[in-house]
């Protein structure tokens, strides 16, 4: 989403759970379903730190979680 809270951040909509993100907090996603589990236990509000792979290089970005519409 153009306003979401991964675009704030600075993630590029073509970062993709399956090829581009690594991690939540540290933790490895092995993808999607693993990434919704992950991301159960946080709340709106809640600043996790995404791990992404970006031109062959591994960036951590702070992402602040708001309400799904």
């Amino acid at each position: 989403m153009p306003d979401g809270p991964a675009a704030k951040a600075g993630l590029r909509g073509t970062e993709t759970i399956r090829r581009h993100i690594v991690s939540l907090d540290k933790i490895a996603v092995k993808g999607p379903t693993h990434l919704q589990s992950l991301m159960e236990k946080y709340n709106v509000g809640d600043t996790v730190t995404v791990g992404i792979l970006r031109d062959g290089q591994r960036q951590e970005i702070p992402v602040t979680l708001e309400a799904a519409l």
